[in-house]
C-alpha cells in the first residue's frame, strides 16, 4: 500500500504574529511525500533530493492524529522530498504537512475536503509548536495557490483571489530560524500598524500591504532592510520579508535588475512564479 501527495511553498503579503490576520501568495515550489507501508515507521526528509535535518514533530504529530481520527494503525516510511529551503520563511511545515495529509489521505483511499485539510494541518501545526498562529494563510496559500488572507485566530478565511502570474524572486542568507524562536516576543508594540496593514490589503492593495508588512517586521525583528531597499528601486511590484525570515521575497514581472541588485547580497537566489 502507498499513498502520494504534493503542495507547495507560499510567500508572506502580511504576518499574522501580531494581529492573527495574515495573508500569502501560492508559489510553485513544491513538496512531494511518498507513504509506503513498512516493517517499522520512518520519516526521511530531503531538500532537492538531498538529506536534510529538520524538525520531524510536525511529522510525527499528523500521523498521530490520523491514528486517534481514522484508527490508522500501519508502520509506515515517510519519504518527503521539498523544493523549499527550510526554516527560511518560505512555509516548507505549512506545505509539508499538506503533502502528508494528502498523502495519508490517498494511501487510506479516502477522498478529503479542503476544510479538513486545513483544519489538520493547523491543528498538527498548533500542537507541535511548530506555529505560533496555526499559519491557516500559510497552509491554504500553499493548498490552493493565489493571494489568501485569513484570521488565524478564528480559523476563517476572510478571502481567496488570484492575482495572475508574477515572477517570485527569493533572497536568503545560509542561517535557518525556526519559528519558535519567536514565541515569547512581544508584537503588541507594532499592532496598531499591522491593523492598518491589514485594512490596506482588505481593500485591494495587496502590494502597498505586503511592502509596508515588510519594512515593518524587518525593523521589529532587527533585519537589515537594504534588501527592501535595493528591491524598491528595481521597479518590483511588492517586495517583504517572508514570514519570519530570514528570507525575502519580491514578486515582480521583471526579475533582471533585481537579481543584479540581490547579488550583492551574496545570498542564495531562488526564481519561482506564481501559482
Amino acid at each position: 500500500m502507498e499513498g502520494y501527495g504534493v503542495a507547495y511553498g507560499a510567500i508572506t503579503v502580511v504576518n499574522a504574529f501580531a494581529t492573527g490576520v495574515g495573508a500569502a501568495i501560492g508559489v510553485d515550489l513544491k513538496v512531494e511525500t511518498y507513504v509506503q507501508k513498512s516493517q517499522e515507521t520512518r520519516i526521511e526528509t530531503y531538500y532537492n533530493g538531498n538529506p536534510v535535518s529538520v524538525n520531524i514533530g510536525l511529522v510525527k504529530k499528523i500521523l498521530e492524529i490520523f491514528r486517534d481520527i481514522y484508527g490508522f494503525k500501519d508502520e509506515v516510511k515517510i519519504y518527503i522530498d521539498s523544493e523549499i529551503p527550510p526554516e527560511k520563511g518560505l512555509k516548507s511545515s505549512s506545505a509539508v504537512a499538506n503533502a502528508l495529509i494528502l498523502a495519508l489521505y490517498d494511501y487510506l483511499d479516502i477522498e478529503p475536503k479542503m476544510g479538513d485539510i486545513l483544519k489538520l494541518n493547523v491543528s498538527a501545526s498548533l500542537s507541535s509548536g511548530i506555529s505560533l498562529t496555526g499559519a491557516l494563510d500559510d497552509a491554504a496559500a500553499s493548498l490552493i495557490g493565489g493571494l489568501v488572507v485569513t484570521n488565524n485566530i478564528g480559523k476563517r478565511i476572510l478571502l481567496h483571489k488570484d492575482i495572475g502570474e508574477y515572477n517570485v524572486l527569493i533572497a536568503y542568507p545560509e542561517r535557518r530560524i525556526a519559528t519558535s524562536s519567536f514565541r515569547d516576543t512581544d508584537f503588541s508594540p507594532i499592532k496598531g500598524l499591522m491593523h492598518g496593514i491589514t485594512n490596506l490589503l482588505l481593500k485591494g492593495d495587496w502590494r502597498a500591504a505586503m511592502t509596508l508588512n515588510g519594512f515593518v517586521y524587518t525593523v521589529f525583528l532587527g533585519y537589515d532592510t537594504e534588501p527592501i531597499h535595493l528591491a524598491l528601486r528595481s521597479g518590483v511590484e511588492a517586495v517583504s520579508l517572508s514570514g519570519k525570515g530570514p528570507a525575502f521575497a519580491a514578486v515582480t514581472k521583471e526579475i533582471g535588475v533585481l537579481k543584479r541588485k540581490w547579488r550583492e547580497l551574496g545570498w542564495k537566489l531562488l526564481l519561482s512564479k506564481t501559482r
